[in-house]
């Protein structure tokens, strides 16, 4: 019998480490940019932003946070190898 999906140096593992690496991308690609275009707007000058502008990059970064820690409980429970029911294997 095989290793359980999940655990390191099986397919699954790696696919879930890329998975994460992907999401990290795509969220810090995005988040960066709109926290800084939320704090100049806000801005005293061209290079300083005032404290407002850093309050409302926060808020803003917070609440992308929660909407992800929300949509992370839509994600159905994996069941255990032992709840699958696979079936009979075809020929």
């Amino acid at each position: 019998m095989g290793r359980p999906a999940g655990r390191p140096g099986t397919p699954a593992a790696a696919a879930g480490a890329g998975a994460a690496e992907r999401l990290h991308g795509r969220l810090s690609s995005t988040a960066r940019p709109l926290s800084h275009t939320t704090a100049s707007n806000y801005a005293a000058s061209a290079q300083f932003y005032r404290d407002s502008g850093f309050t409302h990059g926060y808020w803003l970064i917070c609440g992308v946070c929660l909407v992800g820690a929300a949509l992370a409980l839509l994600v159905p429970r994996a069941k255990r190898i032992d709840e699958v029911d696979a079936g009979q294997a075809v020929a």
